[in-house]
């Protein structure tokens, strides 16, 4: 607060005598000693963070996480990668495929039902990779075709 009562007093001392004698006194004043200080300070602020680092660089980085990748894999609908593709898209040598494939199996299993693939059918979406080699593969196409075919027919009449 001590710098706002100065701030204030430089306000009052210098500018209000300027306003009364002197318009464009007063507008040059306004301009140096009120608009150019923050103007300023906020120049510096914005070249100073520009020079911070990273807090995080410096920290392990953490290890991957195979369940959650799996799922995630599985609920794309995409073919389950292979052991070389995990340990070069994730950057990680150790690749513990049991797992990412428990993971992409519950994936698989939250897509790969007759009423969602019916609706990705309604809404264009291509059928789902991973879905080809389930045991009920066939019902889950024609689910989705038929949903594909309907799809194509609303967008007709539309």
């Amino acid at each position: 607060m001590p710098f706002l009562r100065i701030y204030f007093a430089i306000y009052c001392k210098h500018i209000i005598p300027l306003a009364i004698n002197n318009g464009y006194a007063m507008l040059k004043a306004l301009t140096q000693e009120v608009l150019m200080k923050p103007i300023l300070c906020a120049l510096l602020m914005m070249l100073l963070s520009g020079c911070t680092l990273d807090p995080y660089a410096d920290m392990p980085k953490s290890a991957t996480d195979w369940y959650g990748e799996g799922i995630d894999d599985g609920r794309s609908g995409i073919t389950a990668r292979s052991e070389e593709q995990l340990a070069s898209d994730l950057n990680d040598a150790k690749v513990d495929r049991h797992t990412y494939l428990k993971g992409y199996a519950v994936g698989l299993q939250d897509i790969c039902q007759t009423r969602l693939l019916y609706g990705w059918g309604v809404s264009g979406k291509l059928f789902p990779e991973g879905c080809d080699a389930r045991p009920d593969a066939t019902a889950l196409r024609e689910a989705w075709q038929k949903g594909m075919n309907e799809g194509v027919q609303s967008n007709r009449l539309n």
